[in-house]
């Protein structure tokens, strides 16, 4: 008999996959607005750094 680990595949779950991308999406966010209250570095600056878009940084600047 098969214990639920070896039939169910967290990388195959796209409930498991969703979560992975939020984290990955919320740790962006906080990388993001870190650089933009400690340095004077420009949007597309940061948004180089981080490997986001400068809309991304725009966004997260106007919601500061």
């Amino acid at each position: 008999m098969l214990t639920v680990s070896e039939f169910f595949k967290e990388e195959k779950d796209p409930l498991y996959m969703r979560g992975i991308k939020k984290g990955e999406e919320v740790a962006q966010q906080e990388v993001v607005r870190n650089l933009l209250r400690n340095t004077d570095f420009s949007s597309s600056k940061i948004a180089q750094i981080v490997g986001v878009s400068e809309a991304f940084v725009e966004n997260l600047k106007v919601k500061k």
